[in-house]
């Protein structure tokens, strides 16, 4: 039996030489190992000797030992001895009984084996990846690399000691489906999948995670080997990269200019959102296509591009041209492009920014119509200048003619007839002084001189004077009611407000047509009615000025009170006339209130409150006479002025003293030896102001009283003292009562 066993059995004797050998024995060592000693066959040098030389003192437990061996064929092999020492029947030893089998390949696999883990180990140690190797069955880890400690902030003791300590590390919002996707690795041939993991300090790390399936040899899965990354670092970069695109993306998009790529055919090859919307096209319909296409000078264009993708012409001006929107209309646009060019300088096609410069053209156009009104204004303004100082010299004129008219009637004893005359030539001037207050209103808008008027008479007075300059072709008419319509206005500008309603009338019918001009008492409801924020509740005089002209619409009707708007051509028109009418509106704490239509004419209506005091019969003699005997000194650099005012004054008995410029008055102050009781001034002189002729005056004689005289409006928010004030041409009568209550404090 022992010789047919596969392993080796070898007998030795006391002096350790080979007496027997099973066939094994015999087939390593070769048949002539009979006889020889053990140590023969020994390769370097061996302990084995020493290693059983115990059994020779009479050992009985079996020894182990590993031997490197020359095979018969020379081949150095290594055995694994299990030894046992033979004894005979007294107990004596005899020798040794030992078994041998070759185990080279199986050590050669171990040391391949343990060479093998330790490479492994040198690269689990150095990599900064986490490796790692799963049971599959129990999912338990029993194998990760030292990278896990340094990734997960986790020890590998606690990963190995616990099954679930992977997936309780996993973020919760990532876990279920990181989990699933592993159980499905036996399904396929690879676990690929990231997701975030929370560190002890509560940090979030983003892991890529890849597992390898190992089959057995029926094709199951029995563990599963990994590797995991930290790829926190690429998402954040990733994440920059998209956050960075993104903003590109919106800015390219949100650009407030177009932008268009073409290539060297002149297609569209590129273009953003803010182009799209320009031209109402899609991102599908305009790629792909010749940018000429969308431009009205279609030609022009092409030709200009092929020229630039040619390289005889560098691009990078500004040039405008007309775009092509997608529902038919068009806009004026500003085009700057670049060439784009690869690394060798090649022409690769053409970049291009569009600004709609629609509104700004426009912009443009209305500066240029403002400068041109501007300047109209400008014109007008000095002919207002001018006009301003003839009505000034006027109003003196007009004082003289009225006062000595006055005078001329206190003092002749005339005829009935002749009385006429002259009250004509009184009602002459004084018209004429309205005229010259609407003039001055027209050179320099002042606070209205309100004073109690017939509102048909205002417009009767408007009618004849302009009925002569109407054309034939214009009926106009008028329509006044019979009901008393006293207004507080200053006439002179209600009528400059009806004159600009009548011109604007006729403007609006080239061709003829009907103009009309009503006057009505209304209740204050009528307004309410219309929208009109009414604070005085009783009656209003409602005056219409009504024509059935050409009308306007909406978008005209809304800007009709903008300064220098208009619709007539710029020789005809200033803008400025409906602006004014608006403004003295606005003064008198008027109502105005617009209807037109396009082809159907327009209708204005002007509302004032109705006044409540009757009108003083001109029959009547306005005043009662008013004398004194105080000193006065009359100032005015109009000669004729102050010779009435000293006529007149003396006539009722006052001691009058003329000067004919301010520092001839400031004089007489001072070298009075009397006081003067009131001082009469005309505001405006060469050399200073009437307010500081007076203010020198008071100056030098505190108690002196004043009043100021002007032939303009005069604005009295200006002046700094409170002063009476008269304006010329005045009523000798009036001027007589001012004086007497200015002098008896009144």
């Amino acid at each position: 039996m022992l010789t047919a066993m596969p392993d080796i059995i070898m007998e030795v004797n006391q002096d350790k030489i080979y007496t027997w050998a099973n066939q094994a024995g015999l087939d390593f060592f070769g048949k002539d190992v009979i006889g020889r000693e053990a140590s023969f066959y020994f390769e370097g040098e061996q302990e084995t000797y020493q290693q059983v030389e115990k059994l020779f003192k009479g050992d009985e437990n079996v020894i182990y030992v590993e031997s490197w061996q020359r095979r018969k064929d020379g081949e150095k092999r290594l055995l694994a001895w299990w030894c046992k020492v033979l004894k005979d029947t007294e107990g004596n030893v005899t020798g040794s009984l030992s078994t041998a089998r070759d185990i080279t390949e199986r050590r050669q696999a171990e040391e391949a084996l343990r060479e093998s883990q330790a490479r492994l180990q040198q690269i689990a140690d150095t990599i900064e990846d986490a490796f790692w190797i799963t049971d599959w069955f129990n999912h338990r880890t029993f194998f990760a690399s030292p990278a896990y400690e340094k990734i997960w902030g986790r020890s590998l003791a606690s990963l190995y000691e616990r099954a679930d300590a992977w997936a309780e590390a996993i973020h919760p919002d990532d876990r279920q489906r990181a989990w699933e996707r592993f159980l499905q690795l036996d399904q396929g041939d690879i676990y690929d999948e990231e997701y975030r993991i929370i560190r002890p300090d509560g940090t979030i790390r983003w892991i890529r995670d890849r597992g390898y399936p190992i089959r057995d040899e029926n094709g199951q899965v029995y563990r599963v080997a990994g590797i995991a990354q930290d790829i926190t670092e690429r998402k954040r970069a990733d994440e920059a990269l998209q956050e960075s695109e993104e903003r590109y993306r919106q800015l390219y998009n949100d650009a407030p200019v177009g932008y268009h790529e073409i290539d060297t055919d002149g297609c569209i090859t590129r273009v953003n959102q803010t182009e799209l919307d320009m031209l109402g096209y899609s991102v599908e319909e305009m790629m792909g296509r010749h940018v000429w296409e969308f431009i009205e000078e279609e030609e022009l264009c092409r030709q200009s591009v092929e020229t630039k993708l040619a390289g005889r012409i560098p691009p990078g001006r500004s040039f405008e041209r007309t775009f092509k929107r997608k529902d038919g209309t068009t806009f004026s646009a500003l085009i700057e492009d670049r060439l784009l060019q690869d690394q060798q300088g090649r022409i690769l096609g053409i970049r291009s920014t569009i600004e709609d410069i629609t509104e700004r053209k426009l912009v443009e156009e209305e500066k240029e119509q403002m400068q041109v009104q501007l300047l109209q204004a400008q014109k007008l303004e000095s002919v207002g200048v001018m006009a301003g100082g003839i009505a000034h010299d006027f109003n003196n004129l007009l004082t003289v003619i009225t006062g000595n008219t006055q005078m001329l009637r206190k003092l002749l004893d005339l005829n009935p007839k002749q009385a006429t005359m002259l009250k004509d030539v009184e009602t002459a001037a004084f018209h004429a002084a309205d005229m010259t207050r609407a003039l001055q209103t027209f050179s320099r808008p002042t606070k209205p001189q309100t004073r109690q008027t017939n509102t048909n008479d205002l417009i009767e007075e408007v009618y004849r004077l302009l009925r002569r300059v109407m054309p034939a072709t214009i009926d106009f008419q008028l329509d006044l009611t019979k009901s008393p319509c006293v207004i507080a206005v200053d006439p002179g500008q209600v009528q400059q407000v009806l004159v600009n309603l009548c011109v604007n009338a006729r403007d609006a019918m080239p061709e003829g047509g009907r103009l009309e001009i009503q006057s009505r008492l209304v209740g204050s409801n009528i307004l309410r009615k219309r929208g009109k924020v009414v604070a005085d509740k009783g009656s209003y005089v409602q005056i219409r000025v009504a024509d059935n002209g050409c009308g306007m619409d909406p978008a005209t009707l809304e800007r009709i009170f903008d300064p220098f708007f208009t619709t007539k051509p710029r020789d005809r028109g200033t803008g400025l006339g409906l602006a004014m009418v608006y403004k003295i509106m606005e003064a008198h704490r008027g109502i105005i209130d617009v209807h037109s239509k396009a082809g159907k004419g327009t209708q204005f209506d002007i509302f004032f409150p109705a006044s409540k005091t009757e009108l003083m019969d001109e029959k009547q003699e306005s005043l009662p006479e008013a004398k004194g005997h105080e000193r006065i000194l009359v100032v005015d650099d109009e000669e004729m002025v102050t010779s009435l005012l000293k006529a007149v004054l003396e006539g009722r008995g006052y001691d009058v003293a003329i000067a004919n410029h301010p520092e001839k008055a400031i004089e007489l102050v001072s070298s009075s030896h009397e006081p003067f009781h009131l001082a009469i001034v005309d505001y405006s002189m060469p050399t200073m102001t009437g307010s500081q002729c007076l203010s020198e005056i008071q100056g030098i004689a505190p108690y002196t009283k004043a009043i100021l005289v002007s032939g303009y409006g005069l604005d009295t928010d200006k002046i700094e003292q409170d002063y009476q004030v008269l304006y010329k041409p005045f009523d000798m009568s009036l001027m007589a009562m001012t004086i007497r209550k200015v002098l008896d404090g009144k």
